[in-house]
């Protein structure tokens, strides 16, 4: 497909901003030539159409997936992201404007990169439109979200470990002002002969959740490290893993508590950790807690829904279940089997459910029958009570990717525990039925 016959001050006169200009004068004319060769990669990102019609493009692309010409270049893939986003801008936002017969911009806004200078900012808002719009593979994906975070990680002052610990506790908070002092306290309050962390990674709250956090980091820096992020990554679909994943590493167990729930036992870690080490084979161990309504009262102890006479729970008492079996903030586990969780299980929300299952096929879960944290029911903003509260519609949906969910984790197992999974399918049934009755009853 011959689409390209420049010489290389054709080629600087297309381009537009002070990237762009950089990239054309440093390409020999020579090595222009190698961009009129067809490329189904680059046909496979961006489709044959818009090839065929921007030949900017088509010569962008080209240099992307051929490293010798990066190299001959003197730029990065990721720099090279962001100068064939800024051709992708002007041409699908010219065009998506002039079918609409509308002068707005589009989800590839040629905005973003339109300035008079290169920045870093630019370049993640690129790599992110790389990654929703574009098919790569899970390795690609991996390598541009680690990009990401190493620039953001910069721009936004994050700190990365310095040493190791026995326990890192995962705490993950939005908009938590009226509940994560009681989460925080909880973590500062533990007594244990082994050093331990809270890693708190805070979405751009928008109430006074980061000045709590920062005003406890500062009385407890040894326990307390903030992970405070300069945008909210979980309602825009971005990845938070590449921040406190280096932290996870240095950790032998994780401990997780979410920022409206908290712990009220000093010894929680200890003792969970003294069963894990005592018990090489076990990779979960999780205690009995209680519930607090919205009225700030209190359930009786919560137990697993199935008995143990040793305490122990194999994969298939795990599968039955479910998603409610034991409370995230009751969860200590070893990270070697975190890090090492399959990729399929990431683009599920119920983490707590994925990690349970994973950890309960490389090993067993222990039960201590001993209350030592509180789980919020339905606190604002939480994933749970975003799901009670959706009408009957979004109830719908919810019930069938649950059903899809259970579908493949049964794949995953190969057709065993059928038992399990048949009690698990006739639950979650049963709870969407009730569910939606009592939507339409109003109650």
């Amino acid at each position: 497909m011959q689409i390209l016959n420049k010489t290389n001050s054709d080629v600087i006169t297309s381009f537009t901003d002070e990237f762009s200009l950089q990239l054309a004068e440093v390409l020999p004319e020579k090595t222009i030539s190698i961009f009129s060769e067809d490329s189904k990669i680059a046909q496979n990102l961006w489709g044959k159409g818009m090839l065929k019609r921007e030949p900017l493009v088509q010569t962008l692309g080209n240099i992307l997936y051929n490293h010798t010409v990066c190299e001959q270049c003197g730029f990065s893939r990721e720099e090279i992201y962001a100068g064939l986003l800024h051709e992708i801008g002007h041409f699908v936002n010219n065009i998506v404007c002039g079918h609409k017969g509308e002068q707005q911009h589009n989800e590839f806004a040629a905005d973003d990169f339109a300035c008079e200078h290169y920045t870093e900012v630019h370049l993640v808002n690129g790599l992110y439109k790389i990654l929703w719009k574009c098919e790569l593979s899970e390795d690609e994906k991996q390598k541009i979200q680690d990009r990401i975070a190493r620039i953001n990680i910069r721009r936004w002052n994050i700190p990365l470990p310095q040493q190791d610990y026995m326990v890192v506790i995962h705490c993950s908070t939005y908009n938590h002002e009226k509940y994560i002092e009681s989460a925080l306290k909880g973590f500062v309050m533990q007594k244990t002969n082994f050093p331990f962390c809270a890693l708190v990674i805070d979405d751009c709250s928008t109430d006074k959740t980061r000045d709590i956090i920062l005003q406890y980091a500062a009385q407890y820096p040894d326990i307390i490290k903030p992970i405070l992020l300069g945008e909210n990554h979980m309602q825009h679909g971005k990845a938070r893993n590449p921040y406190y994943e280096p932290w996870h590493n240095r950790g032998k167990y994780l401990a997780v508590c979410e920022g409206d729930d908290y712990w009220t036992h000093p010894d929680k870690l200890q003792k969970q950790v003294d069963y894990l080490e005592a018990h090489p084979d076990c990779t979960l161990c999780f205690h009995a807690y209680l519930n607090e309504y919205p009225d700030a009262s209190k359930s009786s102890p919560v137990h697993p829904k199935f008995k143990s006479k040793d305490g122990t729970y194999r994969m298939n008492k795990l599968i039955a279940g479910g998603g409610g079996f034991m409370a995230t903030n009751s969860m200590v586990y070893k990270t070697t089997y975190q890090i090492s969780r399959p990729q399929w299980m990431s683009k599920y929300l119920q983490g707590d459910l994925m990690s349970m299952l994973w950890l309960g096929q490389h090993g067993y879960a222990y039960y201590i029958n001993e209350v030592m944290s509180v789980y919020r029911v339905s606190a604002t903003g939480s994933w749970t009570a975003k799901r009670n509260a959706a009408g009957i519609m979004q109830t719908t949906k919810n019930f069938f990717a649950d059903c899809k969910m259970w579908w493949e984790i049964w794949q995953w197992q190969k057709g065993k525990y059928p038992l399990s999974f048949l009690y698990r399918y006739a639950m979650t049934t049963y709870v969407y039925l009730r569910t939606v009755l009592h939507k339409m009853l109003g109650k």
